[in-house]
C-alpha cells in the first residue's frame, strides 16, 4: 500500500501508469491524502474511479468538496457529481452561491439535474432536502415473494435495503 507521500510523488511526477494503485486505496486513505494535501485533491480525484471518488467525496468537508469540483475538468466534475448519491449531490450544492450551483447544474445528465432540481426544490434544512429518492416501496397486499422479486429487480438503484416502506 503506498504511503500518502508516494501518492503526492505519483502525482507530482506525472506517473500516471501507476495510478493503478490508486484505486486500490482506501476511502480512509483518499480521504486522509485529500486533507493533508489539498492542493493535490483534484488530480488524485481526476485518476480516481468515479465509484470510488462519489463514495468517498461525501465525507470531505464543505471546502475541500468546493476545491475538488472547481479542479476538475467540467467533464470529471459531471461524472463525480452523476455518481453522487441524490441526497449527498443536493447536500453539497444546497451550500454552494447560486451562481455556483447554476453552473453545476449545467454539466450534469438531464435526469440527474432533474433529480437534483427536485430535491433543491424543497425548503433549506427541510427533510426534502436530505431524503433519498432512490427507495424500495411495496404494496400491503404484496406476497413475500413479489416482495423478494422488487428487491431482486430495484435493489440494486436504491441507497439502502435496511427499511422497505409498506
Amino acid at each position: 500500500m503506498p504511503s500518502l507521500n508516494d501518492i503526492k510523488n505519483l502525482l507530482q511526477n506525472n506517473r500516471i501508469t501507476e495510478f493503478v494503485k490508486l484505486n486500490k486505496l482506501s476511502s480512509r486513505d483518499i480521504i486522509d491524502f485529500t486533507n493533508r494535501y489539498t492542493n493535490w485533491a483534484g488530480k488524485l480525484f481526476q485518476h480516481l474511479d468515479v465509484k470510488q471518488g462519489a463514495r468517498v467525496f461525501k465525507f470531505l468537508r464543505k471546502k475541500k468538496q468546493e476545491i475538488i469540483i472547481k479542479s476538475l475538468p467540467d467533464e470529471k466534475a459531471a461524472e463525480l457529481l452523476n455518481a453522487l448519491q441524490p441526497d449527498d449531490r443536493t447536500a453539497f450544492l444546497g451550500l454552494l452561491p447560486g451562481n455556483a450551483v447554476k453552473e453545476l447544474l449545467k454539466i450534469l445528465s438531464p435526469e440527474t439535474r432533474a433529480e437534483t432540481l427536485k430535491l433543491l426544490g424543497y425548503p433549506e434544512n427541510s427533510v426534502g432536502r436530505l431524503m433519498t429518492p432512490d427507495y424500495l416501496a411495496i404494496k400491503s397486499t404484496d406476497t413475500v415473494q413479489q416482495v423478494l422479486d422488487i428487491i431482486r429487480q430495484r435493489g440494486q438503484a436504491a441507497e439502502t435495503l435496511n427499511f422497505i416502506f409498506v
